[in-house]
């Protein structure tokens, strides 16, 4: 579970509308290990808004909390 809450944007020390929000998401995944290989670690998970509370959402335009998923990866190494 990832929580993400989105201030306002602000427009010379305005608060814009139709920006900002807070959205759950639920983000299944995996995570390979890779010990020979510098010992590497890639993670695959996929993002999916489960609860979201935006601020005027139906004129919402940007793509954060509107997508219906977003995939992520991640390499990494440990030393």
């Amino acid at each position: 579970m990832n929580l993400l809450h989105i201030s306002r944007d602000e427009q010379g020390g305005d608060r814009l509308r139709v920006t900002g929000g807070t959205i759950l998401y639920v983000t299944p995944g995996l995570r390979f290990s890779f010990p020979r290989l510098q010992n590497a670690n890639l993670g695959i998970a996929v993002k999916i808004p489960t609860l979201k509370s935006l601020n005027e959402q139906a004129e919402q335009q940007g793509s954060e909390g509107l997508e219906k998923y977003r995939a992520i990866m991640t390499l990494s190494f440990y030393f």
